[in-house]
C-alpha cells in the first residue's frame, strides 16, 4: 500500500490515489469519481487501500498504467481483482 498515517481520512486517502493516477498518466482521472477509496484498516500504518471505479473504462486504465509503479515509487504495489 502507499503511506498512511493510523486513523488517515477517507478524503486524504482519495487525493493520495488522484496524485498517483496523476504521477501514473491515468487519463481524466479529475474527473474521475470513486464508488469507495479508503484504507480498509484505519489501525495499522501504510494500510493497504480499496478502490471501487464507478467506471470501468477508468479501471481498465489503471490497469494499464500499473506497469509504470516500479517507475514512480518502488514501495506501491497495484492488485485488481476481476
Amino acid at each position: 500500500g502507499m503511506k498512511g498515517d493510523v486513523g488517515e481520512k477517507e478524503d486524504v486517502t482519495r487525493v493520495q490515489c488522484i496524485d498517483l493516477a496523476k504521477k501514473l498518466g491515468v487519463p481524466d482521472m479529475e474527473k474521475t469519481s470513486f464508488a469507495a477509496c479508503h484504507r480498509p484498516n484505519h489501525a495499522a500504518e501504510d494500510s493497504g487501500i480499496y478502490i471501487r471505479y464507478t467506471d470501468l473504462m477508468q479501471k481498465d486504465h489503471w490497469i494499464q498504467r500499473a506497469r509504470k509503479l516500479p517507475d514512480v515509487n518502488g514501495e506501491v504495489s497495484f492488485r485488481h481483482d476481476l
